[in-house]
């Protein structure tokens, strides 16, 4: 065994963002943008009860680090990826618990969480740390 070299170091893929990533990418900002103006509305109806208040600002972060996860997945950073699918898996959460009220749109944000946690997780070997 010894007259053997050790072998290469493995080496990641080289090369430009995936068009997976990229979209994931977009889509985290629309995302996200959608939570901020979620959370204007739920501003504005802050005055009928105190529990508008804490959900829109519970809306305003997410859809705050949606759009800096966005950013940094553009950027090809592990961080954004973890976020990016938190973030994602969270949306869906929400959008599967509100399912009786709005179908439509219920359904459209569970695909693109779906969309997002499956782009970010097979194209791993593109970020970096």
């Amino acid at each position: 065994m010894a007259q053997y070299p050790p072998p290469p170091p493995a080496v990641g893929p080289t090369g430009a963002r995936p068009g997976p990533v990229t979209a994931a990418s977009v889509l985290l900002f629309v995302l996200g943008g959608l939570a901020i103006l979620g959370a204007l509305v739920l501003f504005a109806l802050g005055s009928l009860a105190a529990i508008f208040t804490i959900v829109a600002i519970l809306y305003l972060v997410v859809g705050a680090l949606a759009i800096y996860a966005g950013v940094q997945c553009l950027g090809l950073k592990s961080s954004g990826q973890r976020l990016g699918i938190v973030l994602a898996a969270i949306i869906g959460i929400l959008a599967l618990i509100s399912i009786g009220k709005s179908t439509a749109f219920s359904i459209v944000y569970i695909a693109m969480a779906a969309f997002i946690i499956w782009a970010l997780y097979t194209n791993k070997e593109y970020f970096t740390a």
